[in-house]
């Protein structure tokens, strides 16, 4: 997925998240995304977290990356105001998002 961001780096992280997600459907750690991307300092990481978020494209949750479109997603279908819980099952690349109701 492109999106508008002025470094390179911005971008592979934020494609280390997107594809770190599809795969596992889980968020990734700084290690992760240390060992998806060319970064190799934690610090800087956080760095491109920050200006990820900076410009609304993740949400940190727990100090873990959460892609806006997933996130405004998950609000969605888990506080939609009913008693329907729902659990998800995976995402992919193309920003589908499988839930299933919880039993």
């Amino acid at each position: 997925m492109k999106m508008d961001v002025t470094q390179p780096r911005e971008q592979q992280v934020y494609n280390a998240i997107i594809w770190h997600y599809s795969k596992y459907a889980v968020p990734p750690t700084i290690r992760n995304i240390i060992d998806l991307t060319d970064i190799t300092s934690t610090s800087m990481v956080n760095y491109y977290y920050k200006k990820l978020v900076k410009a609304n494209l993740i949400e940190l949750v727990s100090a873990k990356p959460i892609p806006s479109f997933l996130s405004a997603l998950i609000k969605f279908y888990l506080y939609k105001g009913d008693s329907t819980r729902w659990t998800i099952n995976s995402i992919d690349s193309t920003k589908e998002l499988m839930l299933s109701k919880a039993v």
